[in-house]
């Protein structure tokens, strides 16, 4: 696969910074391993940053992973999904935009009008 730097985050939001520092690195993959958020925080800062270059590898280790499901990424098939991660087997998918920030599967929002 290569070489690799690990970093790991200590409360939420913390992949922001660390997705920002690795684009700004020269990155051009991306592992993720959570769920929903985390997966979405990621592919915003790789949205943002205007990189088409950058494949995000996403393994399951959140809890609802809804998104990861609707590709087949699930948790039972975490060495299926990391051997295509090595491989860099890839698949584009569409990035919506609500709230403020780009999402991959669903976005909630508030209505600040009564």
């Amino acid at each position: 696969m290569g070489e690799f730097q690990p970093a790991v985050t200590e409360r939420a939001g913390d992949e922001i910074a660390i997705v920002d520092r690795a684009l700004a690195d020269g990155v051009s993959t991306i592992v993720a391993l959570g769920g929903d958020g985390t997966w979405g925080a990621a592919a915003d800062r790789i949205v943002v940053s205007g990189r088409r270059d950058v494949a995000l590898g996403l393994m399951p280790v959140g809890t609802g992973n809804d998104f990861g499901k609707s590709l087949g990424i699930r948790h039972e098939n975490a060495r299926a999904v990391a051997r295509a991660i090595a491989e860099r087997s890839t698949t584009t998918v569409d990035a919506g935009r609500g709230g403020g920030r780009h999402f991959l599967n669903v976005v909630g929002m508030a209505s600040t009008s009564r």
